[in-house]
């Protein structure tokens, strides 16, 4: 009987030495968990600002790109008022011959 009590007394004790053992095992679990958590949260912030960084480049690079247009519109018309000058300064563009 005493065996018996012994049996039981040290099997109760490995029972509760395993619950505690669990115990700090799912403690380290939940923290890891809190971290991997923080660090997809952190992830996300960065991914967030890495979009909005695209997209702010994205429309840069396209009012540039239409600035280049724009000012290549600009130098044509400033071409053509060039050679509107130019023709300005000759007499009418009268064929020789016909006239002064």
């Amino acid at each position: 009987m005493v065996g018996e009590l012994d049996s039981l007394r040290h099997e109760h004790q490995t029972l509760m030495e395993g619950d505690k053992a669990a115990q700090l095992e799912l403690g380290a679990l939940r923290t890891a968990v809190k971290e991997r958590d923080h660090s997809i949260e952190q992830l996300k912030e960065q991914i967030k600002y890495y979009v909005a960084f695209a997209e702010n480049t994205m429309k840069q690079q396209q009012q540039v790109q239409g600035n280049g247009a724009q000012a290549e519109k600009v130098e044509a018309l400033i071409a053509e008022l060039k050679s509107t000058k130019v023709s300005q300064k000759k007499p009418n563009h009268l064929p020789p011959g016909c006239g002064r």
